[in-house]
Parts: structure tokens; sequence; C-alpha cells
């Protein structure tokens, strides 16, 4: 049994709907170092776990930080956006995501907003958030958050191998610029 974190929130606002809604994170907002999978190319898949303050809350939207770099996914690539919900105590697996849309790559260095499928997420239920891409051998695809507090809750797989808790493959602590937004 692991001890479970609440996610900040931040970005309140009002959606067309009325429906209020809040960003769901585990970075600071400042993103110091580019992450990739180590030992060469492989299909490669991010993910933030992520728990509402509240519940229920209905998922509208995952947000990706993409870095601007030569060594990471570049303009007209695409991404796989995957999305899950898992009970609070449950390991994660790479199962426990499935691909919600393909996303080409028009924008690097700011956040990529991609709407998914609207789901209702109860009690004791966990937000799976995150992308899939190709990396070539020496990419860094994903953005981390080095100087803010680990919340332990960025993970990484491999060729649909084990997830794996980013400080783990990297040796870096930190969190993934990967969010969710709710209502």
């Amino acid at each position: 049994h692991q001890p479970s974190l609440a996610a900040p929130l931040a970005g309140l606002g009002t959606s067309p709907t009325g429906a209020q809604e809040a960003e769901l994170q585990v970075d600071d907002g400042t993103f110091e170092r580019n992450v990739g999978y180590p030992n060469g190319a492989a299909d490669v898949l991010f993910v933030n776990r992520l728990t509402p303050a509240s519940y229920p809350v209905t998922l509208k939207r995952v947000r990706i930080y993409l870095p601007d770099t030569d060594n990471g996914v570049q303009l007209g690539n695409t991404v796989g956006v995957v999305v899950g919900l898992v009970p609070s105590a449950a390991e994660l697996t790479a199962t426990s995501v499935r691909p919600v849309r393909v996303v080409l790559v028009l924008k690097l260095g700011q956040w990529l907003e991609v709407d998914v499928p609207q789901q209702t997420v109860l009690a004791g239920t966990d937000i799976v958030v995150g992308f899939s891409a190709s990396q070539a051998e020496g990419e860094t695809p994903a953005a981390l958050d080095t100087s803010g507090y680990s919340q332990s809750r960025s993970f990484g797989s491999a060729n649909s191998g084990p997830m794996v808790s980013i400080s783990r493959f990297t040796g870096i602590s930190g969190n993934l610029a990967i969010r969710a937004v709710v209502a």
C-alpha cells in the first residue's frame, strides 16, 4: 500500500458550460532537464499519476510540454496521447493507460493541449495521463522539472515494459511536464 499524495491545483477558470475547471499537476512550472529512456531506440511512454483534490471530476484535456530541442520530438512528428483511470492503491502498469488520440506536433517549447474523451472520475481513483513516442538512441523527448520537490508520480516505460519511476531510470529526481484539466 503506497501513500497517496494530493496534487496541487492551478489554473482555475470557467468553461463555456459554466463548470469550474482545475489543472492537476506535479511540476512547479519550470523544466530544467529533458529526459529519455536509456539504452537505445525504443517506443517510449511517459505518464504522470494525478489525484484530484475532490471527487467526482470529469477529465477534459491533457497538457504536455514538449521541449524545443534538437534531440527530442521534432516538428512534424506525432505523439500518442494516453489516458487511464486506476484505483489509488493499484500498481501502475503500461496497460493502465490506453491511447486516445494521435497528435501531429506543430509547436515545441510550449504546452500542447489535447481534448480527450470526457470521463467521470470517482473517489479512490487516480488519473494517469501522458504520451507515447518513438525515441531514437540519445533522444530526450520529455521535459522534467528538477527544481521542485519530486512527487514520485512520474513514470516511464519502454517497448511496453514495466512502468518505472522516472528517477529510477534517469538517475534524476523530478516531475514530468504532463498535466490534466478536469471540471
